[in-house]
């Protein structure tokens, strides 16, 4: 999650040969996508997040999957 557009399509593009990118525009829409992915029992299992965003930053979003999947350890 990130709100620089530039470095968005850039992971994105990154990230196509190994994984299906999701790329949120800000922590608020991270927030948002990790949560409906953990309801939907398909969890998020890899998070490159920004730490410095308005709103919902990196830390509330890292915050935000640790306790929405408590069971898995991450690398956060």
């Amino acid at each position: 999650m990130d709100d620089d557009p530039l470095l968005i399509k850039s992971l994105r593009e990154r990230s196509r040969a190994t994984a299906t990118p999701v790329s949120p525009d800000g922590g608020q829409a991270g927030h948002r996508c990790v949560l409906a992915a953990e309801k939907r029992g398909e969890p998020v299992p890899v998070v490159i997040t920004d730490l410095g965003m308005p709103y919902v930053d990196g830390r509330k979003v890292a915050a935000t999957i640790r306790a929405a999947a408590r069971s898995r350890r991450f690398l956060l």
